[in-house]
């Protein structure tokens, strides 16, 4: 499903600032909301990121009595503005299609964006405020030595939910997965993600590198971790084999299209 096909689903809201927001049926359409779309935030909002492409803070509802995150792409440059769909919008649609796929995400309750003569300035996404929850990453920091490895446990249901149904989010670390008291897991930041064929080894090599190279744990740990991964998935490749390559991507400080390639050459053979 396309990304606009979403929106026509969507009952769309008129805001101030020439601001046009689609929100989910049953959602918010608060207007003490939608008057801070619009980046950069106003000072007394909690901001959490702020960059010069993207920002990312939380407001409070008073009428609603509840809190909202929002996060917004503004436009500078020209080009940036031609392919405003590679930004809000996509991260709008990830978050959609992931949802509708069960993997566990924050509520996704609109897409907004602000056009001048037909180019859209600025556009984002409002959420979920996860306040409750911490992040995996929180939690094996706060963790004793004993409990380390059990807290890097937790996210193998999600990586091996994303390998089973063919997403690759692109950023699946321990900043982005999120738990909350009773460890109900949810995972953030869609922007770059894309959909793939599912049970693709390849996938579940990238992901697991991705995550212990943000993990930042010894070799030790990494291949207590990778074993528990390689069980569980039951995957064809030997374990050791399995370790191997995912070290290797580990090293790698970027993987580039050659690495992608190279996978799925040996891939290919494996099965031939």
């Amino acid at each position: 499903m396309t990304s606009r096909k979403i929106l026509h689903e969507l009952p769309k809201v008129n805001c101030t600032n020439n601001i046009k927001c689609w929100c989910k049926k049953g959602t918010l359409q608060q207007p003490e909301i939608l008057s801070h779309l619009i980046a950069p935030p106003p000072t007394e909002i909690t901001v959490f990121k702020e960059y010069s492409r993207r920002y990312v803070f939380r407001i409070f509802s008073q009428k609603l009595q509840s809190s909202f995150v929002i996060k917004s792409f503004p436009f500078k440059k020209f080009y940036e503005k031609r392919r405003y769909k590679k930004y809000g919008l996509r991260e709008f649609q990830n978050y959609h299609l992931a949802a509708n796929l069960q993997i566990p995400v924050p509520e996704c309750y609109a897409y907004f964006e602000r056009r001048r003569f037909g180019l859209v300035e600025v556009n984002g996404i409002i959420l979920e405020d996860l306040q409750h929850h911490k992040s995996l990453h929180e939690q094996y920091q706060n963790s004793d030595e004993t409990e380390k490895h059990a807290v890097l446990l937790k996210a193998i249901p999600v990586i091996l939910l994303c390998f089973q149904k063919g997403v690759n989010h692109i950023d699946l670390t321990p900043h982005n997965i999120l738990l909350d008291s009773k460890d109900t897991i949810k995972i953030l930041d869609w922007h770059y993600c894309k959909f793939v064929k599912p049970l693709q080894p390849t996938q579940l090599l990238f992901h697991a590198a991705h995550f212990l190279r943000y993990a930042n744990v010894d070799k030790q740990a990494q291949e207590l971790w990778l074993a528990a991964l390689h069980q569980q998935s039951a995957i064809s490749i030997p374990l050791e084999t399995f370790i191997d390559k995912v070290s290797q991507l580990i090293a790698v400080q970027k993987i580039t299209m050659p690495n992608r390639l190279e996978l799925k050459m040996e891939e290919y053979i494996r099965e031939d």
